[in-house]
């Protein structure tokens, strides 16, 4: 199992040291902001290192995006929003639905992909974080 998950691991780390935090809209950081809100951080530390590292970065990164954006932009994205946002079309969409139910991540990587090389609108304030 780990031989199958290591090549994932350095993707996802090659991909959080790519992420150009300029990029993301600040809606889809405001909704990020929601949900990592809702995560018992003791809880992830106790359970994961691993998950722990990943959501104190996913914490940092929205935090560093929260002080370079004006509050009145600042607000979360509707799931709507989100795939108008990240360019997600209703083919992915309806794929990724259809995934979710079986537990795969291929749909959320579709939009993560969007994200990382920057398909999707990007951010028009382009404030120096």
């Amino acid at each position: 199992k780990w031989k199958r998950c290591q090549p994932l691991l350095r993707t996802i780390l090659h991909d959080m040291d790519a992420l150009d935090v300029t990029r993301v809209d600040p809606r889809i950081a405001a909704r990020s902001k929601q949900i990592l809100d809702g995560i018992d951080a003791q809880e992830v530390e106790q359970r994961s290192a691993a998950a722990f590292a990943f959501y104190e970065w996913g914490v940092k990164t929205v935090a560093t995006i929260e002080r370079a954006t004006p509050p009145d932009r600042f607000k979360p994205a509707s799931v709507r929003q989100q795939a108008r946002i990240l360019g997600v079309t209703p083919a992915e969409d309806a794929k990724y639905n259809s995934d979710s139910e079986t537990g795969s991540i291929s749909g959320a990587s579709v939009a993560s992909s969007k994200l990382r090389t920057g398909i999707g609108k990007t951010r028009s304030n382009n404030a120096k974080l």
